[in-house]
Parts: structure tokens; sequence; C-alpha cells
């Protein structure tokens, strides 16, 4: 169901404490909005509307008092854009992606971010991880730091690959 919904990346089943925040492909707007919120009531009732279209989860308490005990992220297209296999002229010449420059984050994920480093005491119990795969693996891991964004998370899960 949640493949046909036009998910790319597939979310856990609401039974588990877990939430995984992916990027939503071919899915109606009129969706956005509800599985947004699902998301922002754990995280920010203050994030930007254009935040809205870039987050999604699966079944989350509407209680702001109740948090995951994880949240893992994917990189490409749901913490920044573009997707790092788009990048070959820069693999061609040798070079590496610049933060800001080439790679951008997307301001939906800084949001989130953002709001989860100024509320450490809501968060305190919620560990935080990265799943991707990529035929990048080490700019990943450098864009990561660029970023600043290693620190932000407890474990990091970069794999060689693609997703299809």
């Amino acid at each position: 169901p949640m493949a046909a919904a036009g998910f790319r990346y597939i979310a856990l089943m609401s039974a588990l404490p877990l939430l995984v925040v992916g990027f939503v492909q071919n899915l109606p707007q009129s969706h956005h909005s509800s599985l947004y919120r699902k998301f922002s009531t754990a995280v920010s009732s203050s994030m930007p509307q254009q935040s809205k279209q870039l987050l999604t989860s699966t079944s989350l308490s509407s209680s702001s008092s109740s948090v995951p005990s994880l949240v893992v992220f994917d990189l490409d297209n749901t913490i920044w854009t573009p997707e790092l296999y788009q990048l070959r002229k820069i693999q061609r010449s040798g070079g590496t992606p610049v933060a800001g420059r080439d790679v951008n984050l997307f301001p939906g994920a800084q949001s989130v971010i953002n709001s989860i480093r100024a509320s450490p005491g809501k968060w305190s119990k919620t560990s935080f991880a990265v799943a991707s795969r990529t035929s990048s693996v080490s700019w990943a891991h450098d864009l990561l730091d660029q970023f600043d964004l290693r620190d932000f998370f407890e474990y990091v899960e970069i794999f060689p690959g693609d997703k299809k």
C-alpha cells in the first residue's frame, strides 16, 4: 500500500517507536499536509509552510510529549539536494562537492534539525541516525562534516550502491 501511494522510501510500521523521514514522490499534494502534521507535532508547530511538502512520517501519536526513540534520515532528496549521483561532472573532474554551492540542505530539513537542536530536553531519549546508499560514500561523509551535521547523528550508516 505505501509503495502504491508513491513513497520512495518505505516507512516502518506504526507499532514501532521509530520514525523514518523520507522524500515523497508522486504523492498527491492533498496528502502532504496530513502526513506532515503527524511529524510536525513531534518536532515543531512553528515550521514554515514550504517545509510541509518535504517531510513525511508514519503514524505518530498526536501528543507532542510522545517522541520516537529513533529517527532515521536518508540523505539524498531528504536532507539535501541534488542526489550525489547527479554530480557526475564534479566526479569526472576529480573534485569534491562543496556544501552550499554544489549541494544544498532542504529548508525543511534544516528547520527540523534546528528545532530538534533547540529543544534538547524534549529529544533526550531519542537517537538520530542517517541510513543511505550512494555511489559516493566518501562525498556523503564529507558533506555531513561540511554541513556540520556529523555530531547531530548518533548513527551514520552510508553504504555503496544505488537505490534500484
